[in-house]
């Protein structure tokens, strides 16, 4: 047997060690490489998002960073700001006197040249009064209903209870389902938001477990609509797409513009109205 060959079988324990840690060495020389190209990519796009202005991309000026150049000034038209003349301006049109609530009628006391005391009833040559509304919530904009089943005992000895009707079996009526179904559906704001609105704002004690059971009985009213406008939006009959698709079409689609079949309730409101 020759010499040395003995140690060349088992390996030399140092070149192994060394090899580990140039193993080591080498994955920590990957992962650092991969690090600084996810950082460099990051910078770039930090890099692009600051030099973004209002003359480059759809930022406000509000939003132009401090070393932005100053956008050029516009011509001056010579007009002068404001209503142009021969514009037509709109106003809030006053409701008829019958339609008001309330009236309450200021008269003068006294003229305000001569100071003499001037009479409360019109009289036939006084000019029509000058009418001026405001429209505001009450303390208490909403009533409740209390709905009594009575029962009877039959000479047989049976109790026989009157059935609540089914328009009735709800604990909130048609037009604050309506309204709690527009904030979630349509404003698109939360169930707790809209559950603080109905408790904060109308001051109706309300669980957020109930706006989310009443948002579900509204889609299910609406489903059977939902589902007519979601067939129409994709028969193939139509010529020509509506720009941007229907709100119930658009219901079905999920991030990746595939149908999903099953929309969520705020979609099925929106949808709705």
């Amino acid at each position: 047997m020759k010499r040395g060959s003995k140690r060349k079988g088992k390996g030399c324990p140092r070149c192994a060690e060394l090899e580990a840690r140039l193993r080591d060495q080498q994955r920590i020389i990957s992962e650092q490489q991969r690090t600084i190209r996810r950082l460099e990519e990051r910078i770039r796009e930090l890099e692009e998002r600051l030099s973004l202005t209002s003359e480059n991309s759809s930022t406000p000026p509000s939003r132009n960073p401090l070393n932005a150049p100053r956008p050029p000034a516009k011509k001056p038209s010579g007009r002068r700001r404001g209503g142009q003349p021969g514009h037509k301006g709109t106003c809030r049109e006053l409701v008829p006197v019958e339609d008001v609530d309330d009236l309450v009628s200021h008269v003068p006391t006294c003229c305000e040249n001569c100071r003499k005391p001037l009479p409360q009833k019109p009289g036939s040559n006084d000019p029509p009064p000058r009418r001026h509304q405001v429209t505001e919530l009450e303390d208490k904009p909403w009533t409740i209903t209390e709905h009594q089943t009575h029962g009877r005992i039959c000479a047989c000895g049976t109790t026989t209870w009157a059935e609540l009707p089914a328009e009735h079996r709800s604990a909130f009526g048609p037009r604050l389902v309506a309204l709690m179904a527009t904030l979630t559906g349509v404003i698109k704001a939360s169930r707790r938001l809209t559950q603080e609105f109905v408790q904060d704002v109308l001051g109706i004690p309300i669980s957020l477990g109930a706006v989310s059971e009443l948002e579900q009985e509204v889609s299910e009213s609406l489903a059977e609509a939902y589902e007519g406008a979601a067939r129409s939006a994709s028969s193939p009959s139509r010529a020509r797409r509506p720009r941007g698709g229907s709100s119930a079409r658009r219901a079905l689609q999920n991030t990746e513009g595939r149908e999903t079949g099953k929309p969520e309730p705020a979609q099925l409101c929106r949808a709705g109205t």
